[in-house]
């Protein structure tokens, strides 16, 4: 499963997170199943492979086509986090605690350091950046 975390430009992808870079012009980026015009919204590099993220003008659904080199190796379905579902991604990640700690410690209140720094282990060690997840949660 491909998760595209919009709030952050990022990828989640085998337990890890990746930077997307994103594109701002309507590159062409193939066709939908439903006949629609896809366009591309951005690249991500992961190892070997390249990803291009693909969203439909028509039914605004959004794929990533993957690529080993030159080849076109698969296009998969992508799930959009955005700012509204972000908490809930991170609830699926974390234990109660430990999410419970960092939306205390964003709000500015107190907090269980232990379960904090758990939770920012774990983000780190996915690849989020601890201070983006603690500024996109004081909304």
């Amino acid at each position: 499963m491909i998760i595209v975390i919009e709030p952050l430009s990022r990828i989640f992808v085998d337990d890890r997170v990746v930077k997307l870079t994103k594109l701002n012009d309507s590159t062409f980026g193939g066709f939908c199943n439903c006949g629609g015009e896809m366009i591309q919204r951005g690249i991500a590099t992961i190892g070997d492979e390249r990803m291009i993220i693909v969203e439909c003008k028509s039914c605004w659904k959004t794929d990533a086509i993957v690529f080993n080199g030159r080849l076109r190796t698969e296009k998969v379905e992508v799930e959009i986090v955005d700012r509204r579902n972000f908490k809930e991604f991170l609830k699926k990640h974390l234990t109660e605690l430990e999410y419970e700690s960092l939306i205390k410690k964003a709000h500015g209140e107190d907090y269980n350091y232990n379960a904090f720094s758990r939770a920012k282990k774990k983000l780190e060690d996915m690849g989020f950046d601890s201070d983006e997840v603690l500024f996109l949660l004081q909304f």
